[in-house]
């Protein structure tokens, strides 16, 4: 496709197996066209789907590590989260999550597909670190540290359902 750009945003990972990439073809730097997904093995665009419209910014995209979803993380609360089947047809569901740090990985069955999301609770004055299934969106909350801020690391291939953390203060 005829784009100045098409990639992840610096976060988004090939499936595990090195075949498929999702990425986001833009005019620049603010004028996002479609996401699409790329067979690298066969040198094919395999879906394609026509970005929202008003968005005008995007934290990353990425394919899962089985290349069945997409997910498209937008960092804002108004459009947050957005999971969709690996053919783009189906969105399968969304989540208002705002700017967390996040990753795609493996539950412990070493199946499971799924997101790991810093969510802050403004209720709490905290924040959670959450799982979500990418298959329906389910969610488990998995800590609660008060105010800190990370980053996560689920690249876990050889050690299902582990995420690594560096947690860091929010303040100076």
């Amino acid at each position: 496709a005829p784009y100045q750009r098409a990639d992840t945003f610096a976060e988004g990972n090939l499936s595990n197996d090195g075949r498929y990439y999702a990425v986001i073809g833009s005019m620049g730097d603010t004028d996002f066209r479609e996401i699409l997904v790329l067979d690298i093995s066969n040198k094919t665009i395999v879906s394609r789907r026509n970005m929202p419209a008003g968005v005008d910014f995007v934290d990353w995209v990425s394919i899962s590590p089985l290349g069945h979803y997409v997910v498209v993380d937008y960092a804002t609360s108004a459009r947050g989260v957005e999971v969709y089947s690996q053919d783009l047809t189906k969105l399968l569901w969304t989540k208002p999550l705002g700017a967390g740090h996040s990753d795609l990985g493996f539950d412990m069955d070493g199946k499971s597909e799924v997101l790991v999301m810093d969510v802050y609770d403004p209720d709490l004055n905290k924040t959670l670190l959450k799982k979500f299934f990418l298959a329906n969106g389910q969610a488990t909350n998995l800590l609660s540290l008060g105010l800190f801020d990370l980053h996560i690391s689920c690249r876990n291939i050889k050690r299902p359902g582990w995420c690594y953390i560096s947690v860091f203060a929010m303040n100076d």
